[in-house]
């Protein structure tokens, strides 16, 4: 496979999308309402989705199935690995407190359903499914039966958009990839003044959609699955062009040394800042949101909490993972 150069502007990117997940799941416990549309803010998700899309069509990949090997791996240990300290820590919670031991999955929860505090691992079926659509988009031209096989991705993100309320995937994910092919057009070069009037204009232009038509409209207010696929395509577009337009912005790659060596080091822990933030914000660990009574203490608190947890976190799986699978090629071998 291919070696990926390293763009900073992506990193960048990273770090907002995550601090951007951070603050939403920081204001969850503070709110009565979950809804997303009161917070059309909440794209993190989509741009690290777009991000995805964009360095996945940047790779070479010789062989799909030791692609997909290494990558489930590298996204479902560290999420059996989340799931097990959440039991342990659940245990010992209920040991301490004398309370059920469900209660520490939603002691802070804004609705009660059970386990909603660690309902942000939905992300992780969603990006492994983007990896099994990446030979359907590198192969894309070749057969007309790609394309049949694209149509099915993004019919099954409606669906679950519409139906299931959950966060808009394909699109964002699709949107990195393509976007990453055009930057190579002559045709891109030519035109790429205009991302800096469209890009603003689509971002403007949904978030003003999303804060003043969208809230305040009858038929979308009552009809629930309109609702929810207005709702997420209107947020996977701000995302988007929010992404399209940074990248352009800050379009520089491997310079600015100490910068890099910075935005190295969150690249590394990101994806267990991803876990370990709700952990901390949203399960009985979040009991320092009321550690005090001023906010932005509790906040600085919560978030250095985050970064330490995320930082072992990050050391055991890389420890168990090298232990366990590179143990087990050994054997094989």
């Amino acid at each position: 496979m291919e070696k990926v150069k390293k763009f900073n502007n992506i990193s960048l990117l990273r770090v907002i999308a995550i601090l951007a997940i951070f603050s939403f799941h920081l204001l969850q416990p503070l709110s009565t309402t979950q809804g997303r549309q009161y917070f059309p803010m909440a794209f993190g998700v989509e741009i690290f989705l777009f991000i995805s899309g964009f360095l996945y069509a940047l790779k070479e990949i010789s062989s799909y199935k030791e692609f997909f090997k290494k990558n489930f791996i590298k996204i479902l240990w560290p999420t059996f690995l989340f799931i097990l300290i959440c039991l342990a820590t659940g245990g010992v919670f209920s040991l301490l407190t004398k309370t059920d031991f469900v209660q520490f999955f939603h002691y802070t929860s804004v609705t009660g359903e059970l386990l909603y505090n660690h309902g942000h691992l939905w992300y992780i079926v969603a990006i492994l499914l983007c990896y099994l659509s990446l030979p359907v988009l590198k192969n894309l031209g070749k057969k007309k039966i790609y394309y049949f096989l694209l149509s099915l991705f993004f019919v099954a993100d409606i669906v679950a958009m519409t139906v299931f309320d959950i966060q808009n995937v394909y699109l964002p994910f699709f949107a990195g990839f393509m976007f990453c092919k055009l930057t190579k057009t002559e045709m891109y070069q030519k035109f790429k003044k205009w991302v800096f009037i469209v890009c603003p204009l689509i971002f403007i232009g949904t978030l003003i959609a999303y804060i003043f038509v969208f809230n305040s409209n009858a038929m979308i207010a009552n009809t629930p699955h309109l609702r929810f696929l207005l709702k997420h395509v209107l947020t996977g577009l701000i995302a988007i062009a929010f992404s399209i337009l940074f990248f352009e912005l800050f379009n520089f790659t491997n310079k600015f040394e100490k910068l890099s060596n910075v935005l190295r080091y969150t690249d590394k822990y990101i994806f267990a800042f991803y876990f370990m933030h709700s952990f901390v914000i949203l399960s009985a660990a979040g009991l320092m949101m009321s550690i005090s009574q001023y906010l932005a203490i509790n906040i600085i608190l919560i978030f250095n909490m985050s970064v330490i947890s995320c930082v072992i976190f990050q050391h055991i799986s890389d420890w168990t993972q090298k232990k366990i699978f590179r143990k087990r090629e050994k054997v094989a071998k």
